[in-house]
């Protein structure tokens, strides 16, 4: 379950997720609401127990035959977990409490039968608790974003979207992190084509300028001038965009996509660029039989520059190459650097999903997840690890008909 280069753990757990569903659909509205409990029962591995939630939504209005609203949102609650501790040592240090607020609007106008122009906005909070179990690498959040979209329709097959988004990003201090603000305005065009009744595919590209801003780092070195800057504002413009490519037949479904994008990360201190390449397959076996397959690849790395800081005594800085002797809010002794690759992580991952409906209710299905992550930037606090996972499980789902 936990698998590190030295330490491995493995447990059987239930997994319980009963989960509430309502739509209303009309003729110019359409509401979708649930919400949802995520019960982990650990055999032996108790202090994992957990109990998530959720709630969401999503909906949207037609006002006129060429206007039209659009809202959606989502609320989620991830349980702290305890410490994993085996013969003496520490094999899990937990999770604190981990709450996230999403929401999104906005409001759509056809200008002609051919083109529309979208004006949207989001927020996006995202609290760590400070319980035991700590969460001195976990940074809380809050963004923001507003875009101005244009679209066209050029042909029966090919549509394009030109749009503009402004993104803001603000990041709480933690006892081993800074505080930080940062702003990206970037501008991408997309080009969407349906080949065929069985092949569609989309490319879009662009380019998104990011400032980022560390507003009180509260790193003192032993040494004046010692530490090249415990305040860096750092500026990026890279390359964004994505391609993807889609097949469906009555029976199969096929698809890739690969993208880049440039991301704040509540998590790593730094702003991340952010390489992912997906690919998925679904197959319909028989009338009650289905098998999904699903990996991912994804390499984080450094947009700007991050303050880091070591708890160690000033003699032992000499273990940390790139670091030196400082303080931390006035009384913390730390190794503190400042590096522009402190993230250099890549994650790779497998699902295989066999499915078989016994019923028009129920169903039967046979899961194995994969994880593995190898980590080479300098953030120390991360560790290489790989993770398997064999579900068996059981799905009921039953229509209420209320309305």
């Amino acid at each position: 379950m936990l698998g590190r280069t030295s330490d491995e753990i493995d447990d059987l757990f239930t997994s319980i997720i009963p989960r509430l569903t309502l739509r209303y659909e009309t003729e110019r509205s359409r509401l979708e609401a649930s919400g949802g409990l995520d019960t982990r029962l650990y055999s032996d591995l108790s202090d994992l127990n957990a109990l998530n939630r959720d709630i969401e939504y999503d909906a949207a209005f037609r006002v006129t035959p060429r206007l039209s609203v659009f809202s959606a949102g989502e609320y989620r609650v991830l349980e702290d977990t305890d410490e994993v501790e085996e013969g003496g040592r520490t094999l899990s240090l937990g999770r604190p409490d981990f709450q996230t607020t999403f929401a999104r609007g906005g409001v759509r106008y056809a200008l002609t039968r051919r083109s529309g122009v979208t004006l949207s906005g989001l927020f996006a909070d995202f609290d760590f608790g400070r319980g035991d179990t700590g969460a001195s690498q976990q940074r809380d959040s809050h963004r923001s974003s507003y875009s101005l979209a244009l679209d066209r329709v050029l042909s029966a097959r090919d549509t394009v979207r030109l749009t503009l988004t402004r993104a803001d990003g603000a990041f709480d201090s933690t006892r081993f992190s800074p505080s930080s603000e940062s702003s990206s305005h970037s501008l991408d065009l997309l080009w969407g084509r349906s080949w065929n009744s069985r092949w569609t595919s989309s490319f879009s590209a662009g380019v998104q300028r990011l400032e980022s801003d560390v507003v009180d780092a509260q790193i003192v070195p032993l040494v004046p001038g010692d530490l090249p800057d415990s305040s860096p504002d750092d500026t990026t413009t890279s390359f964004v965009g994505s391609a993807s490519l889609q097949r469906r037949s009555k029976r199969a479904a096929l698809a890739f996509r690969y993208s880049r994008e440039i991301r704040p990360s509540s998590g790593f201190g730094t702003d991340l660029t952010i390489d992912s390449l997906a690919a998925s397959f679904e197959r319909r076996l028989s009338r009650r039989w289905s098998l999904r397959l699903v990996g991912n690849w994804t390499l984080l790395r450094s947009a700007t520059e991050q303050v880091f800081a070591i708890p160690a005594a000033p003699a032992f800085c000499v273990l940390f190459p790139g670091t030196v002797p400082a303080v931390q809010s006035g009384v913390l002794p730390v190794c503190a650097g400042v590096s522009d690759s402190a993230i250099d992580s890549q994650t790779r991952s497998l699902s295989v999903v066999l499915s078989w409906r016994t019923s028009e209710r129920w169903s039967t299905f046979l899961r194995y997840r994969f994880r593995d992550q190898v980590n080479d930037g300098d953030n120390l606090t991360l560790e290489d690890f790989d993770k398997h996972m064999v579900s068996l499980g059981f799905r009921y789902r039953y229509d209420l008909d209320l309305l």
